[in-house]
């Protein structure tokens, strides 16, 4: 076999093993790209859901109704989960402070989108909103 041939079987080769190797790279940056995506995502959820929550609390719906509408103003492809005078540590909760209402509302966070079952691998994303209650702004002289 002379050094021409050779060569000539060669060709291309190089490319095929630097595409082979640039793959893996490829891939882990759409992850983190998409992961992030999932993360803000999730936050606007939660962000969402709690407002929602709060709003409906300070036009004087009850606190159950509230959470409901909190929890369907939230898409289902994330756990949205708002709970209703919760103490327990760790836990969302509604409370009403003075003239205002406040809501938490927490958003879990699959990674790369796909439930594998293990928590360990979630994120959790918690937000927390404050409405004026209108009825006793009003009574107290605010716009």
């Amino acid at each position: 076999m002379t050094t021409t041939s050779r060569r000539r079987d060669e060709r291309g080769s190089i490319v095929l093993t630097e595409l082979l190797g640039t793959i893996p790279l490829f891939l882990l940056v759409f992850g983190a790209i998409f992961q992030i995506f999932l993360v803000g995502q999730a936050s606007v959820e939660a962000e969402s859901a709690a407002r929602m929550t709060a709003r409906q609390l300070s036009k004087g719906v009850d606190e159950a109704s509230a959470a409901a509408a909190g929890r369907e103003q939230a898409s289902s492809f994330f756990d949205v989960e708002v709970a209703v005078n919760s103490q327990q540590s760790g836990e969302p909760e509604i409370s009403t402070i003075g003239n205002a209402s406040s809501a938490s509302a927490s958003a879990t966070v699959p990674f790369l989108g796909v439930d594998f079952g293990v928590d360990a691998l979630d994120l959790t994303i918690t937000r927390t909103a404050v409405m004026p209650d209108p009825r006793t702004a009003s009574s107290a002289g605010l716009p």
